[in-house]
């Protein structure tokens, strides 16, 4: 399930319980059941990552920290590929892979893993300077 498909069950029952008190909210946002599954987007072009972002919205609690694992999945453009520190488990449609068993140079994950292992972040794409420049002067 992609994080934007999903309704939080509970949302409007937060709401509703927000006039009485925060004790109350805090009850109602642990019956939440879900946690992110974080990572870092692969570029195979600048061999680097992007700034870590919610990839999914998973149920069940969150396990903590695990070990970085590189998760493969395709889209419309083709084969994706991403870093995680989120402990599994993944949604079916993700093929994952510890650092020991990236050994191929050809494999995804094994220049992936080592973009994460290097710190290698890829640097912004535009974003707002990008923006103001494109608007042109007035």
């Amino acid at each position: 399930m992609r994080a934007r498909d999903v309704a939080r069950p509970g949302a409007k029952a937060a709401l509703a319980l927000l006039a009485g008190g925060g004790v109350a909210v805090a009850v109602a946002c642990a019956d939440i059941n879900n946690h992110l599954l974080v990572g870092q987007e692969y570029t195979s072009g600048g061999a680097c990552l992007s700034a870590p972002f919610g990839v999914e919205d998973l149920s069940g609690p969150d396990p903590g920290p695990c070990a970085p694992e590189c998760l493969t999945t395709s889209d419309e453009g083709g084969p994706v590929v991403f870093v995680t520190t989120t402990c599994p488990p993944y949604p079916p449609y993700y093929r994952a892979e510890l650092a020991d068993a990236a050994r191929d140079g050809a494999d995804p994950c094994a220049a992936a893993l080592a973009a994460y292992a290097d710190g290698a972040i890829c640097p912004d794409e535009g974003g707002l300077e990008a923006a103001v420049a494109d608007a042109g002067p007035d």
